[in-house]
């Protein structure tokens, strides 16, 4: 029987421990998988909360000539949840409070919506998504929570998303806001407000966050 080679031993040790280096790597790459692309994804359910700057347009409507405007600008809270499918669409209602300058009329006079919307979100592929959308609903109006007058509200949205972690994202948005309300007398003047048919406008500017949850 020939003799071993002296360097076969260590040969075979190397090649061994190579391969058993090897082989699960070999494994962990064929169980790796690329995440799905966003149209493939299922529906989702999405909570929005975030703080809003309110900037009146037009209010003459219930703020007569003459008379101390209790529709001034302020700011508010809001928040929604929301149902998006994987096109970008999205379904949801929200409710939002607005605290407005009253001109010391009210103490704090407070406008609260509750509108039903639908939006689009853009470059579902990109971490910035822009996005539009519309809502309409109820508003309540008066002083510090209480009810003095009730309307009609039509809201534009656009803004963007900003993803910051796969279920965390960060909201800037634009909303413009129409409101049609009942006349109404303010006690502490005795001024008889939005008479008949007319438009009131604002502007609102949101910061806020989305979260992702389950289907």
């Amino acid at each position: 029987m020939g003799r071993l080679s002296p360097l076969l031993l260590p040969t075979l040790l190397v090649l061994g421990s190579v391969a058993s280096f090897s082989a699960p790597s070999v494994a962990q790459a064929q169980r790796f998988e690329l995440p799905p692309a966003p149209d493939d994804l299922p529906a989702m359910i999405v909570g929005t909360v975030w703080f809003s700057a309110v900037f009146p347009l037009v209010n003459v409507h219930s703020c007569p000539s003459g008379a101390e405007c209790v529709l001034n600008g302020g700011g508010g809270i809001g928040g929604g949840i929301e149902r998006r499918w994987s096109s970008g669409m999205g379904i949801g209602l929200e409710y939002e409070a607005w605290f407005l300058n009253s001109g010391g009329i009210y103490e704090l006079g407070t406008m609260q919506a509750i509108t039903a919307y639908a939006r689009h979100l853009l470059a579902r592929d990109n971490v910035i998504h822009p996005y539009l959308g519309a809502g309409i609903g109820g508003v309540i109006f008066g002083d510090t929570l209480r009810v003095d007058t009730v309307g009609l509200a039509l809201n534009l949205h656009s803004g963007f998303e900003w993803e910051i972690s796969e279920s965390i994202s960060v909201i800037v948005a634009l909303v413009a806001r129409f409101i049609v309300l009942e006349g109404f007398t303010t006690g502490a003047d005795g001024v008889q407000r939005a008479d008949g048919f007319g438009v009131d406008a604002f502007l609102g500017l949101r910061f806020g966050v989305a979260i992702t949850g389950g289907q």
